[in-house]
């Protein structure tokens, strides 16, 4: 499990990112058709939103009975969905 504290500069996040950075760029291409409907948002600004939340999903992930990978790839679709509203 991912330490309870990360930081962009931990070895553990970035692992982490890395290990998500797929997750992360396949939600912001379905969604930058939306982003840039009315918007000055472009897939980049989405990845960087859904980058910030791999590391807090991780942060609060507690089981809830779902797998980790589904846990990060929903807290990363809300939080590019908000970012766009």
């Amino acid at each position: 499990m991912v330490a309870a504290r990360l930081a962009w500069g931990n070895v553990e996040a970035q692992a982490a990112l890395s290990r998500y950075e797929t997750i992360v760029r396949a939600v912001a291409r379905r969604l930058a058709p939306a982003a840039r409907f009315g918007h000055a948002l472009d897939e980049e600004d989405l990845c960087a939103e859904g980058r910030v939340a791999v590391l807090e999903a991780l942060r609060t992930y507690a089981g809830f009975g779902i797998e980790e990978r589904t846990w990060v790839r929903t807290r990363v679709r809300q939080r590019m969905i908000d970012a766009i509203r």
